[in-house]
């Protein structure tokens, strides 16, 4: 079922016997290029997913909190001084643990009842916490009361992530998620902290971009990830950096131990590869661009090491159909984002369904992505 905002007050009336103070659509990101960069002050380009989480947010008396979601019927009855309690013992998890950090992070931690529906995957690489967790924090602010500010928003949202749910990403996918523009792509600078929209008009131009889960599991995901946070930070101390993104790529040539060099010359050369993409995009030239994923999944399998077979296999398959493709989010499994003619798109399903067959593994979920969309929005109160 589609999902829309009227759709989403009527259900919080069906669970609460009144309509909402405010929803809010949040939707989720795929980056394009520039994958693990973020947390070492390098550059990513991304844009909005058509797909999103929806939050409804009512005020409810003496602090008492009443949540629930779509997602798998889960419900958290407490109060907010009984999540802010438990945010004290972090790392948290599920959707009690999600709920903790938000009220922990909040100025002011106000009663509400809250209803979430989404048709934003989970765990496939497309932000579907961020997105969550962005949402919430911008309902709660209107029931406090107070007025969005998007870039304060961003970084309460890293904060529970990084402080509550054990995660130590940078600020792409909030960026990604709070700050995107219609048919536009972001450029996100993590040193800078900022984020503007870029021309990315690749339907124009008779291109079309899917984001491929190829059902690949993420087993890894959580310990990997930190894992290739803490050897990016220990090849920018090597380094004498205050980020690798500061590096150039002499001075990843400067670096004696093999791994931290990869792990370094992925980050600078990504960023690279962002600044080529924005040019190249510009100019019209969508094929260079697809020549730039391609480069991109060769960096974060061999250099990063973040991809999977599956992965691989999608990827070098989407290749030999001339369209351009690479892991996209933390990896480990999960989602690829590909370019190509759309004209190409019935060849590239079947494909891609003979090789799954093929391999005995489940079909891939193909979502074709028309254009950029709009970032996070109030669409009802």
């Amino acid at each position: 079922m589609t999902i829309r905002a009227d759709i989403v007050r009527a259900h919080f009336h069906d669970h609460f016997g009144e309509w909402p103070l405010a929803v809010f659509r949040a939707p989720g990101r795929v980056t394009v290029i520039g994958d693990h960069t973020d947390y070492q002050g390098g550059l990513a380009l991304s844009m909005a997913l058509p797909m999103a989480t929806w939050v409804a947010a009512g005020q409810r008396p003496a602090f008492s909190v009443r949540a629930g979601t779509s997602h798998d019927g889960s419900w958290v009855d407490t109060t907010a001084p009984q999540l802010r309690e438990a945010g004290r013992t972090p790392p948290l998890s599920g959707w009690a643990g999600l709920l903790a950090g938000v009220w922990s992070v909040l100025p002011t931690a106000p009663g509400a009842s809250v209803w979430v529906e989404s048709d934003l995957p989970v765990g496939v690489g497309l932000s579907s916490s961020a997105a969550i967790t962005l949402g919430l924090l911008a309902a709660l602010t209107i029931l406090g009361g107070q007025p969005i500010q998007l870039p304060a928003l961003t970084r309460l949202a890293q904060r529970v992530e990084n402080e509550f749910l054990g995660v130590p990403s940078g600020l792409l996918d909030q960026l990604s998620i709070a700050m995107a523009q219609p048919r536009s792509a972001l450029l996100i600078d993590a040193a800078a902290q900022s984020a503007r929209p870029v021309a990315f008009p690749y339907r124009d131009a008779g291109y079309r971009m899917w984001v491929i889960d190829t059902g690949s599991p993420r087993t890894l995901q959580a310990a990997g990830y930190r894992q290739r946070v803490q050897e990016a930070a220990a090849a920018a101390a090597a380094l004498s950096l205050p980020s690798v993104g500061a590096a150039s790529e002499g001075d990843v040539a400067r670096l004696t131990d093999p791994l931290l060099a990869r792990r370094a010359r992925h980050i600078v050369t990504e960023s690279a590869r962002v600044r080529a993409a924005v040019d190249a995009a510009a100019h019209g030239h969508w094929a260079h661009v697809m020549a730039l994923l391609n480069d991109s999944h060769a960096s974060l399998a061999a250099d990063y090491e973040v991809s999977s077979p599956r992965l691989d296999q999608t990827a070098a398959r989407l290749r030999q159909l001339g369209v351009g493709a690479r892991v996209t989010g933390a990896g480990f499994g999960g989602s690829l984002v590909a370019m190509g003619p759309a004209a190409q798109e019935s060849g590239l399903l079947s494909s891609l369904t003979t090789l799954y067959e093929q391999e005995g593994w489940p079909a891939p979920l193909v979502r074709p992505i028309l254009y950029p969309n709009g970032g996070l929005m109030q669409v009802g109160g």
